[in-house]
């Protein structure tokens, strides 16, 4: 019934950007990189048939950005027409934010976070840093800023830098680095 719900509202829509805010990632990571793979069953991976429908549902929206949280670490994401085929269409993308304190400082690229980048394609930026995701959308485009403090927990007045932006231009889906 909500999967219905939702397909229908992305597949009517008339907006020039369709925002899905959700909790856990949507797209395919890969977190063991190799002949083997290694995803998140705690996640839309555990359920491989709703998430083809759901990215079936993106497909039939304009423009659609998905905004994901709850994963301590930020993300973006071209999502692709057929889950975890990095030669699928890119018909959106996906934005995952990182927390702003949990986890301590973080940091900017682990050795883990280069082999998610390796192993997964359709994954254009990682980042372990704390900090928030900043959109802006336009009719004609969304840019997306990614920014950081390099602590939380020696001092409250770190300064915020932008660790990564990305533009997406209406009509065509995907990242493109700023």
């Amino acid at each position: 019934m909500q999967e219905r719900w939702l397909s229908d509202g992305l597949a009517g829509s008339a907006a020039t950007w369709n925002v899905l805010a959700q909790q856990v990632v949507v797209s395919r990571l890969d977190l063991e990189p190799g002949d083997d793979e290694l995803l998140n069953a705690d996640s839309w991976y555990g359920y491989p048939v709703a998430q083809q429908r759901l990215h079936d549902g993106l497909a039939d929206a304009s423009n659609p950005v998905v905004l994901t949280g709850d994963v301590h670490a930020s993300y973006a994401f071209d999502v692709t027409r057929r889950v975890g085929d990095p030669e699928s269409e890119t018909i959106g993308v996906e934005l995952a934010t990182t927390s702003i304190s949990s986890g301590g400082d973080g940091a900017d690229i682990t050795a883990t976070s280069q082999q998610f980048l390796d192993a997964n394609p359709q994954l254009r930026h990682v980042n372990h840093r704390r900090g928030y995701t900043r959109c802006r959308l336009t009719p004609s485009e969304l840019t997306v800023e990614f920014r950081t403090v390099p602590y939380v927990e020696r001092d409250a007045r770190a300064p915020i830098t932008t660790t990564r932006s990305f533009v997406v231009t209406a009509g065509a889906p995907g990242l493109m680095v700023q």
